[in-house]
């Protein structure tokens, strides 16, 4: 069952899960990714910037994290993955959200480079939201994620 949820064992009478790191199963030992021993995966840590013994501003990974971050995001990110939105229709898809939190959240993306606004001229002037094709790129990153956290709910 390694590799779903874990193992189970019992200690004390409790049912306690196990969860292990494949690679010490496997015998070998296992290094801490601060340590430079030449054994990194060179498609998760492509550059120097990522193998940094700490989190870093200008680590790619730690850009993409800040541009998707917030309560709310993923899932305005979510509604436009359906095609372009104007701000009304997005407030309508969801309505627990405050229109200051929506202006900040399409700011943000705006700023990351993940939307793009256009404004379509007649009367009255709409502006449609749309995703640009950094945004677009996050899609199957969602999709995976999503399933990820059904599978951890189902573990807890």
């Amino acid at each position: 069952m390694i590799g779903s949820c874990g193992s189970k064992r019992y200690v004390g009478g409790i049912d306690e899960m196990v969860f292990s790191h494949r690679n010490s199963q496997e015998g070998r030992a296992v290094t801490n990714q601060t340590e430079s021993d030449g054994g990194w995966d060179n498609e998760l840590v492509p550059e120097l910037i990522g193998r940094s013994a700490q989190p870093h501003h200008e680590c790619p990974v730690e850009v993409a994290l800040e541009a998707v971050k917030g309560r709310w995001t993923t899932l305005v990110l979510r509604d436009l993955m359906h095609g372009d939105r104007t701000y009304g229709a997005l407030s309508q898809g969801l309505p627990k959200l405050s229109d200051k939190v929506l202006v900040d959240v399409l700011a943000h993306l705006r700023k990351n480079g993940l939307v793009c606004r256009t404004i379509v001229r007649g009367f009255p002037n709409r502006t449609l939201y749309g995703l640009t094709a950094d945004g677009w790129k996050l899609r199957p990153l969602l999709v995976e994620l999503y399933r990820t956290g059904e599978r951890l709910r189902q573990c807890s």
